[in-house]
């Protein structure tokens, strides 16, 4: 009985552990490149409705009319992928839209790195949002939707920004502002970096999860990372 008493106490108090980054964290893009006069915005998820390509898709189109600098991947599949293509040419913007497909981990990362601007317009409640982790740890600045879990990844106005969901408009102004400030695309992303640094990584947040087992099996109160403090 008091085995049972001590669980439902722990199960009262609710303890919230920030996710790992996958691996080791990757490398930030490499800034001594040569310059380029375009601007890549980047999504890399399933082309599903869910996570909001084609809310995207639209706001591309005014991003590029404002911007024609501007130039948009759409890494993925899915059943979406003839429906955008077929909109991205109505739209006429087949010059500036790449269908790359779906990439494997080690060439999607490489992609990232590429990208100037990551765009996560996600529509569904997103549990987490490991992708803008992913873009972040890259020193990628994040435009993303207030949805699920997202706000514990991306930081708005300090490590990206976010919109509403299902709204183009906001999402375009969103995305014409990085385009048009390079400055604040490298604050947001050094920012971001750090945030993963100082919160998501691996070997950190695995002994912050054994630390936990072992004060649930002391009958020890838990200490939660005060960021993912239970509400």
């Amino acid at each position: 009985m008091a085995h049972f008493e001590n669980w439902v106490a722990w199960a009262s108090r609710p303890c919230i552990l920030p996710m790992e980054s996958t691996g080791e964290t990757p490398m930030p893009p490499n800034f001594q490149s040569a310059p380029s006069r375009l601007v890549r915005l980047g999504f890399f998820k399933n082309l599903e409705r869910k996570y909001g390509p084609e809310v995207l898709v639209e706001a591309f189109a005014k991003v590029a009319a404002a911007c024609p600098e501007a130039r948009l991947t759409l890494a993925g599949k899915g059943d979406m992928t003839e429906s955008l293509r077929k909109r991205v040419a109505e739209l006429g913007l087949s010059d500036k839209v790449e269908f790359p497909g779906r990439l494997p981990h080690e060439r999607m990362m490489a992609a990232m790195r590429n990208t100037d601007i990551f765009v996560m317009p996600s529509t569904c409640q997103e549990s987490f949002g490991v992708a803008a982790i992913e873009a972040s740890a890259c020193e990628v600045p994040v435009i993303a939707t207030r949805v699920g879990g997202v706000p514990e990844a991306v930081v708005d106005g300090q490590t990206g920004i976010l919109v509403p969901p299902f709204d183009s408009n906001r999402l375009a102004e969103a995305c014409i502002a990085l385009v048009r400030d390079p400055g604040e695309r490298a604050r947001l992303g050094r920012a971001g970096r750090q945030f993963v640094l100082d919160h998501y990584q691996w070997h950190a947040n695995a002994a912050t999860m054994a630390a936990v087992y072992r004060q649930l099996l002391a009958g020890q109160t838990v200490v939660t990372p005060s960021i993912f403090a239970a509400k």
